[in-house]
């Protein structure tokens, strides 16, 4: 019926509103919406093919989410994390016994940093956000392997690590092409995740 239509309209507008920060007024007219995407200095991903639009909209939904995270976890004490991948994997050891995504996942929420997984559509692979000194992890792995998720998991932490002395720092990963993988960051990010989970023998064991 048209009152239940009208409610639903109503609830969806009011979590729009709530999430992208825009008037009802200025939603429900005509004039084309602008999301003013401000992440602080974000380092955005994107492959050539992309949907800006989609893709702001997403990584707009993808931070609120993130920051709710943050919101609600206000116990949670950030730690330095190891910068180097055979520092990373000798902790984890240490600490858990192995190196699989369940043990990872425990040390990065022991080690103050938030993970947000994500299953849903959407042309975005990830994201590594810091506001205040407290980082949070968005993986959204597009394969439904554990090893595939450590490995992006590992990726985002070696961002979270980068630059402890900036109070915030915005990495989102929209696309994963070959401009993408060439990145130097990225490459190193890949290494990282890469040598943890292998002890440090990953190209050895590529060219083997």
């Amino acid at each position: 019926n048209k009152e239940g239509e009208m409610a639903l309209v109503t609830y969806v507008a009011e979590r729009v509103q709530k999430i992208f920060n825009i008037d009802l007024t200025t939603l429900f007219s005509t004039t084309p919406l602008n999301l003013d995407v401000s992440f602080g200095n974000p380092r955005f991903k994107k492959p050539k093919n992309h949907n800006e639009r989609i893709a702001n909209a997403y990584t707009f939904y993808a931070h609120y989410l993130s920051l709710l995270v943050l919101q609600a976890t206000p116990d949670l004490k950030t730690t330095p994390l190891p910068t180097r991948a055979k520092d990373l994997h000798q902790e984890i050891i240490q600490t858990t016994g192995s190196v699989t995504f369940e043990n990872v996942l425990h040390f990065a929420w022991q080690r103050g940093v938030a993970v947000l997984p994500l299953n849903d559509s959407g042309n975005f692979h990830g994201a590594c956000w810091r506001e205040n000194y407290r980082n949070i992890i968005v993986i959204k792995p597009q394969v439904n392997y554990d090893a595939y998720w450590l490995f992006n998991l590992l990726h985002e932490i070696k961002h979270a690590a980068d630059s402890p002395e900036q109070s915030d720092l915005s990495v989102v990963e929209a696309g994963r092409d070959k401009e993408w993988l060439i990145l130097e960051d990225e490459q190193k990010a890949n290494d990282f995740a890469g040598n943890t989970m292998l002890e440090g023998r990953a190209i050895e064991l590529v060219q083997e």
